[in-house]
């Protein structure tokens, strides 16, 4: 089981680019461009091309910056609780907007899932 745990370590590290934060380091920001938020329903997940180590307590927080003056609704990736993970709601962004999840002290890839409300708008996103 260890053996196996250390090779997805070892792949997720080469694969994903993974950055080690910290809350006391967390202004650095990564962006990804080029995402989609269809009218009504939720799009695919859109995931960050850097991977993440979090520490104890780490908080993630995702800002949009939609194509046009829309809102939207969007989920991002955090921290259920100690043991679960998923797309958590963040509630409706106007253009500009940001929303803070906890992340704790998991490794993975950041990623938001976003509605245009009323119309689908392209975005770009980023998380620090």
């Amino acid at each position: 089981m260890k053996l196996i745990l250390i090779i997805l370590l070892a792949t997720f590290v080469t694969i994903g680019n993974a950055r080690n934060l910290t809350n006391s380091n967390s202004n650095s920001k990564y962006k990804r461009d080029g995402c989609y938020a269809p009218p009504s329903f939720y799009g695919g997940v859109c995931y960050s091309q850097e991977g993440l180590f979090g520490s104890s307590g780490f908080k993630i927080k995702y800002c949009f910056d939609q194509i046009g003056d829309v809102n939207m609704q969007c989920k991002g990736l955090g921290a259920i609780s100690d043991t679960q993970w998923g797309m958590i709601d963040m509630g409706v962004f106007q253009p500009g907007g940001c929303g803070t999840l906890n992340w704790g002290d998991a490794a993975g890839k950041p990623g938001v899932q976003c509605k245009g409300l009323p119309t689908g708008t392209s975005f770009n996103w980023n998380w620090s």
